[in-house]
């Protein structure tokens, strides 16, 4: 079975450190207009596009629970 950990994806945190910070925004910006299931398709649409750029960008500097 496969799991998927959608806190991850709605906080913009494309690395999995549990915080959204520069590092995240960058791993986004390099996987830009790739296709298919990335860790920076922060959306679940299949394309790291404009709308993964803005969730890193609404949320960063937070952190996790």
């Amino acid at each position: 079975s496969n799991t998927v950990d959608w806190l991850v994806s709605y906080c913009g945190d494309a690395n999995g450190d549990n915080r959204v910070d520069l590092r995240d925004l960058s791993a986004v910006l390099l996987a830009f207009a790739a296709v298919g299931r990335l860790p920076e398709d922060l959306t679940g649409d299949l394309l790291v596009g404009l709308d993964d750029v803005s969730t890193v960008l609404v949320n960063f500097t937070r952190t996790g629970q």
